[in-house]
């Protein structure tokens, strides 16, 4: 119903709560169900922008970025352990975006909160300037609270401690 309707979710909170195993979860359900599902991470993701523009490679730019805005769920995991680059915020802004205006659901997992997020998408500095556009960042955010329904998971690292 959610996915028709193209709400989506936000996974929260500290590595090893859960959240990549939930929306893994999620995905498998709508696979068995026939529905189209993308997940990666966004470490991937952006690999796999990059990697069209290899002259090798028999997928285009254009090509791939249709499927990731308009399959039926796109889950992506890890958002915000990507190096913050202009051009890595355009890519997730252009993807985010374009789901968002088309009401295409997606399910993100973060270790971040909102302002946490901003901070390494428009890479804050030390001494609290941004080198990266901020508008676009907090413009992602947003779409991201309008589009989705957001959940903190909290709890131990249930892969181990870790100091």
């Amino acid at each position: 119903k959610a996915l028709a309707a193209g709400k989506g979710l936000n996974f929260s909170g500290p590595y090893g709560t859960g959240k990549t195993h939930l929306a893994a979860g999620i995905a498998l359900e709508l696979c068995k169900r026939m529905k189209p599902v993308i997940m990666l991470s966004m470490i991937d993701m952006l690999a796999r922008i990059r990697d069209t523009f290899d002259d090798r490679t028999q997928e285009s730019e254009a090509r791939l970025m249709a499927v990731l805005t308009s399959v039926d769920l796109l889950v992506i995991d890890d958002l915000g352990k990507e190096a913050p680059s202009e051009w890595t915020l355009e890519k997730l802004y252009q993807v985010i975006n374009a789901r968002y205006e088309r009401k295409r659901p997606v399910i993100i997992t973060t270790n971040y909160t909102d302002q946490e997020l901003i901070n390494r998408l428009a890479k804050i500095d030390s001494s609290g300037r941004y080198r990266l556009d901020v508008k676009t960042a907090k413009a992602i955010v947003s779409r991201l609270h309008e589009m989705c329904s957001f959940t903190e998971m909290t709890g131990a690292d249930w892969r181990g401690r870790i100091a």
